[in-house]
């Protein structure tokens, strides 16, 4: 399915049952719905997920010029009134979750809680992400396709995934093939990360939140966690160990009995996450 967007058509999906709750599904930089892997299985029994592929990127169209996170998040509202949902749950994953924050900044009116995972609200207070490791990925998306998805996996999944599960290279070179992501997307999509700040707006997030992260990421750094549960009101910080970016892959049970735990809790139900 489609929603349009300034002459752009947006692609997202259902998965799990209309009569559940609804949960907007977010993936990061060069990553789209067909990355999420194991976890939807997780969740689809207990939620009705929309996997939106962000614009540039899988199913979604083109892009021509460069666009900001806020610009994602306007994306976000677009496929939610093409949905007909009034208001869902959003879960967003690294430059998902950064787009996660600004929609719940944006568009508060329509969230009702919040998941971010491996994420940061940007600014000069918060670590940066390694804009290194995005702009060898980038690099490498120009050669060879197992090349540049060996480099991913290792950066995002860790060694000891990895090592476990080596299938995930052929998996993700599969969807590389059916969807080359353009260099361009993946240069607009850094820019986009590079501008991002809501390090000022966090207080106003008014939606109750749950904040993921594996104790090790060499992408984005751990401590931008800690910040966003501390500036976030109420907000909930969960550690899952590993090195890990990508942890709804490497930890995908685990990541999505959190989710479950979390979305589920009756309101007004005390959460017990340290931060």
């Amino acid at each position: 399915m489609f929603a349009t967007v300034g002459g752009r058509r947006l692609h997202y999906e259902f998965r799990g049952s209309p009569q559940s709750p609804t949960l907007v599904m977010l993936r990061g930089f060069a990553r789209h719905s067909l990355h999420w892997g194991d976890i939807l299985e997780e969740l689809e029994r207990h939620f009705y997920m929309i996997l939106l592929d962000n614009r540039g990127l899988g199913r979604s169209d083109a892009v021509r010029y460069p666009f900001t996170v806020s610009d994602m998040a306007d994306d976000v509202a677009a496929v939610m009134d093409a949905a007909d949902v009034s208001r869902a749950h959003l879960l967003g994953s690294s430059l998902g979750g950064m787009v996660a924050l600004r929609f719940a900044v944006d568009h508060p009116g329509r969230l009702d809680r919040l998941v971010l995972v491996g994420t940061s609200a940007g600014g000069r207070g918060s670590p940066s992400p390694a804009l290194g490791a995005f702009a060898k990925m980038a690099t490498a998306r120009l050669g060879p396709k197992r090349k540049a998805m060996q480099l991913e996996v290792g950066l995002v999944l860790g060694a000891a995934y990895v090592a476990a599960h080596p299938e995930v290279v052929d998996a993700w070179c599969a969807i590389a093939e059916r969807f080359p992501v353009p260099l361009r997307t993946l240069v607009f999509q850094g820019l986009a990360v590079r501008l991002h700040d809501v390090s000022r707006d966090l207080a106003r997030i008014a939606a109750p939140s749950l904040v993921l992260s594996c104790r090790v990421d060499h992408i984005i750094p751990p401590e931008n966690s800690r910040l966003l549960a501390r500036g976030i009101p109420g907000a909930e910080l969960a550690w899952l160990e590993g090195d890990a970016h990508d942890l709804t892959t490497s930890h995908a049970r685990e990541s999505a009995e959190l989710v479950r735990e979390f979305l589920l809790r009756p309101v007004g139900a005390a959460g017990g996450r340290s931060s």
